[in-house]
């Protein structure tokens, strides 16, 4: 069986995306972890949780979450996802892994 996160990628959507916020550090970072053999699902695993980690703006919108009945004080960052469904980060990492790794 294939690595591989997703077999369908909407392409266009993705295209779209990467138009919008694809430049620099987004590709790059992709880039990183998802270069040569191996488990593309433990690539992407690390990938997000480096993303989670490091919260780095990709050119979004910064959006500051405050509720003190919750204990929330953090900003969010939010992407115009177009035709993609909301936070398809999983599509993302598979067109541009496909990419790099001319699949």
């Amino acid at each position: 069986m294939e690595n591989r996160l997703i077999y369908n990628v909407y392409e266009e959507g993705c295209i779209e995306f990467l138009q919008k916020y694809g430049k620099g550090q987004l590709s790059e970072s992709i880039k990183v972890f998802s270069l040569g053999d191996g488990d593309l699902m433990s690539k992407y695993q690390k990938w997000i949780e480096w993303k989670d980690k490091t919260k780095p703006n990709f050119g979004g919108t910064p959006e500051h979450l405050l509720s003190k009945m919750f204990n929330i004080d953090e900003v969010v960052i939010n992407y115009d996802w177009g035709k993609l469904d909301k936070y398809s980060w999983f599509e993302i990492f598979q067109y541009l892994h496909d990419i790099i790794n001319n699949k």
